[in-house]
């Protein structure tokens, strides 16, 4: 499974990975995960390569916001499950209109990926 974190904070990236891989999703097992800092490298990342869950920041800084970019993605053709991550529940709700397939309130993401995932109906590694 090849899983992409998409937010411009790093301290999200970090937390997250090691949120994921303390659940099992490790390379050792097969799985992979990416992490991007902006919608432009999101979407290069999905074009060229194949991802299954997509991890979405609602705020990601100059130039894009997550549903913007969910949007594209799906336009694009994108299939990859996608959740919204934001503090905001208003931007989480604008990207499940985008085509998000789930959100997770962004202040509570490192806590419990594997609930999220099975939301997606992804089971455990």
């Amino acid at each position: 499974m090849h899983i992409l974190i998409v937010d411009d904070d790093p301290m999200v990236h970090r937390a997250l990975l090691r949120a994921i891989e303390r659940v099992g999703y490790t390379a050792d097992r097969g799985h992979r995960i990416s992490c991007a800092e902006s919608g432009d490298v999101c979407r290069r990342i999905v074009a060229e390569e194949s991802v299954d869950v997509i991890f979405m920041d609602g705020e990601l800084g100059p130039g894009d916001t997550g549903p913007v970019v969910v949007s594209q993605l799906r336009e694009a053709g994108c299939r990859a499950r996608i959740v919204m991550t934001s503090s905001l529940p208003e931007l989480s709700d604008v990207g499940i209109e985008a085509g998000a397939d789930a959100k997770c309130d962004k202040t509570n993401l490192g806590a419990d990926p594997e609930a999220t995932l099975a939301q997606l109906g992804i089971p455990p590694p």
